[in-house]
């Protein structure tokens, strides 16, 4: 933040003492605007009496402490100063809830820290990381497969139906036929990909297919989320719905459903806020099927089902 840019009301004031002529019309015109701008419902709306009131001044100052470049600051300090950034931003961001029609992150909370959703998943990733082992397939990216399958991953394949992506080994579209050969992977970890996809139960087949008997697909989904238009998201999941898609292909005793969120971390999540701004408790005390954030599945091949592929 650049401690020389006044704020308004603060700006308008000094106009007026280094220009005592200024008068008349004028002078009330300018008034009028000042009232108006800082009127209490326009900063409600603005949201700028919550930040007011989460100790602004005192944000203000923890920056400063933590700018290395300004002034030399025990090492002490600067982590009770981070402690304390952490907590007003929390505040700052829980009354943010309630105030204000804009959300508190424009990105679902990446810029704020672990987005809610994200933080269930990787529960839901802890739980079964024993399962992401052997040959393993991720969407896009490594996000997940080696941080939680770790040594037990044996060789990690990239896949991505966008040519343009370097970190992608394979390049094909499963909607589409395709050269996969059958019965290949140990583990697949599919995460926030189903809903992107028109044809998503194709896609499943498809997976299905390429799983060796008795491998495991690791399956997220979103449920209650914002949209992204850059996205083209085209669908949401609920617990019942997946674990009915799921088990149409699988069978119903091959596969393990999770939901994770309750109403708090909801609103929470579609307002912004990142796993960070609740408690631990808050999280995960009670799970609410009425509000689940995050959708997940553990599905397992059968061997008896190596024939079908």
């Amino acid at each position: 933040m650049d401690h020389a840019v006044q704020p308004k009301r603060m700006r308008s004031l000094n106009v007026k003492r280094q220009n005592p002529v200024v008068a008349g019309s004028e002078a009330k015109s300018e008034l009028k605007i000042d009232i108006r701008e800082n009127s209490l419902k326009t900063r409600l709306k603005r949201g700028d009496l919550v930040t007011h009131w989460s100790g602004q001044g005192l944000k203000r100052f923890a920056l400063m402490l933590l700018d290395s470049s300004r002034t030399v600051v025990p090492s002490r300090v600067k982590r009770l100063a981070r402690k304390g950034l952490r907590k007003l931003n929390t505040v700052q961001a829980r009354m943010r809830l309630v105030a204000g029609i804009r959300p508190i992150s424009e990105h679902g909370g990446w810029d704020r820290g672990t987005p809610i959703n994200r933080y269930y998943l990787e529960q839901f990733l802890s739980e079964f990381s024993c399962d992401i082992s052997g040959h393993c397939l991720e969407f896009q990216s490594d996000l997940y497969t080696s941080r939680f399958g770790r040594r037990n991953v044996d060789r990690l394949s990239i896949l991505d139906k966008n040519a343009s992506n370097r970190a992608a080994t394979i390049v094909a579209d499963l909607t589409r036929p395709n050269d996969l050969p059958s019965n290949t992977y140990d583990c697949i970890v599919c995460t926030y990909v189903l809903h992107l996809v028109p044809e998503y139960e194709t896609l499943v087949l498809e997976l299905y297919r390429i799983l060796k008997p008795g491998g495991i697909l690791l399956v997220a989904v979103p449920n209650i989320s914002r949209s992204f238009e850059e996205d083209h998201e085209m669908w949401r999941f609920t617990p019942e719905g997946l674990q009915w898609m799921m088990s149409r292909i699988f069978g119903a005793p091959n596969v393990i459903v999770r939901g994770y969120g309750s109403s708090l971390a909801a609103a929470g999540f579609v307002r912004g806020l990142s796993a960070e701004d609740l408690t631990e408790r808050e999280l995960n005390s009670q799970h609410d099927p009425h509000f689940t954030v995050t959708v997940c599945a553990r599905v397992c091949k059968m061997e008896r089902d190596s024939a079908d592929g």
